[in-house]
């Protein structure tokens, strides 16, 4: 990493960035130090006589880089937005319900032999004065046969996310009566 530093940066940006993090120092010292911070070897002038020739590429890599930088941040100022973000109003009754419904047919759906015969009834978001809340609804969906069963009802309770179907029985129809009939 230091000797591509040494390399691609001109010694006037290494003295920039140098006076940019030390700037109650004098340029050349300022220099030394930021090298000497970066794990740098500054060559004596013995050693410069052997030094390989550098490009024009290498010479004008720190440029490009300062460049691009400068450009950069320009984009950023004149780009983006200086409003706060507004904050995100709760959702509406509406959206629960929506959001509520798409959750119960999804599960609904996913429970099924074939998933992509499922013929929903009508589906109702309901929340009981008690705090429980559930989706009751009727699906139609084939069978291992291919067969179409016929309207089944469900009632999906949101807060323990469980479903059940009229078919399985254990008080299914007292459920029904006292959470999915009009309040």
């Amino acid at each position: 990493m230091a000797a591509l530093y040494n390399r691609l940066a001109p010694k006037a940006l290494r003295r920039l960035v140098a006076a940019f993090l030390h700037p109650g120092t004098n340029r050349k010292t300022g220099a030394v130090l930021f090298n000497e911070q970066m794990g740098l070897r500054m060559k004596s002038p013995e050693n410069r006589s052997n030094k390989r020739e550098i490009s024009p590429r290498e010479k004008n890599a720190g440029r490009v880089i300062l460049v691009a930088l400068v450009g950069y941040l320009i984009y950023e100022a004149a780009f983006t937005p200086a409003s706060s973000p507004t904050p995100k109003s709760p959702p509406s009754q509406a959206e629960i319900e929506y959001t509520m419904e798409k959750l119960a047919k999804d599960t609904v759906t996913a429970s099924l032999k074939d998933p992509d015969s499922a013929e929903f009834g009508p589906v109702t978001y309901r929340k009981s004065k008690s705090g429980v809340e559930v989706v009751c609804g009727d699906v139609n969906a084939k069978n291992g046969f291919g067969g179409y069963t016929g309207s089944i009802g469900f009632i999906f309770y949101i807060n323990k996310l469980k479903l059940v179907f009229a078919n399985q029985g254990g008080g299914f129809s007292k459920s029904w009566n006292q959470l999915c009939t009009s309040n």
